[in-house]
């Protein structure tokens, strides 16, 4: 983006400087909006997986708490398979009486 100064510029060499500013100024201008473009998707970046990192703790302290029901309901059907065993020859004997 070069800037018609003419009118404000009498000779060539004047000219010359003010649009080699001016592009100075447009270029610095440009790298900087795109630093800033680069900063907000990194902080989007860095919050997505600061979500991802709760969302798998999370997950993982459920896998957690579902082992230890899964473990005690194991515990609880080989109770009752002891109880069954123990019992069977007394139901047998009891329908036998009926």
């Amino acid at each position: 983006m070069i800037f018609r100064l003419s009118n404000l510029c009498s000779t060539k060499t004047s000219y010359n400087s003010w649009s080699i500013n001016i592009n100075n100024v447009y270029e610095t201008s440009r790298k900087y909006l795109e630093i800033e473009k680069q900063n907000k998707n990194s902080k989007e970046i860095a919050e997505i997986a600061g979500n991802m990192h709760d969302q798998i703790a999370k997950t993982i302290n459920l896998l957690d708490k579902t082992e230890l029901q899964l473990s005690k309901s194991l515990e609880n059907i080989e109770e009752i398979k002891k109880i069954y065993k123990r019992w069977k020859g007394k139901f047998i004997y009891i329908k036998q009486i009926k």
